[in-house]
């Protein structure tokens, strides 16, 4: 399901939003935290460097205290509920007016490229017959 993943140096990092931290007696079973964090995003941590661009955001989960990157199923997961539309900004303004993604920069890719193979394009055809 979800494989194991290296915990996060938090060393250059700094919290843009927090989220909820998740428990788990250890060894930590990351299939248990796939089924705890899917369709949620109340548990998702955003982490920066400080004076880097918004895009290099990243999305993590904190789980007995160690902060660990999202695969990009645990993304897909997560984030599902999120369309785009035409208008579509990855762009979220908290309540302290920081600026944070909506949705992690490597999934925002990913489904402009599936929507595009999704779109089906209309075109007419002539055929010219002569007698």
């Amino acid at each position: 399901m979800v494989t194991t993943t290296k915990h996060i140096d938090m060393k250059h990092l700094e919290i843009v939003k927090a989220g909820i931290e998740i428990l788990l007696p250890t060894p930590v079973d990351f299939g248990m935290v796939f089924k705890e964090v899917q369709r949620s995003e109340n548990h998702v941590f955003w982490l920066q460097v400080p004076d880097t661009p918004m895009r290099e955001q990243i999305a993590t989960i904190k789980i007995n205290g160690l902060f660990y990157r999202m695969t990009q199923r645990l993304e897909k997961a997560v984030f599902r509920n999120v369309r785009l539309t035409k208008d579509f900004i990855n762009v979220e303004v908290l309540e302290d007016g920081t600026r944070k993604l909506r949705i992690p920069t490597r999934l925002l890719e990913a489904k402009k490229k599936s929507s595009i193979r999704g779109q089906v394009s209309s075109f007419i055809l002539f055929v010219s017959v002569s007698i």
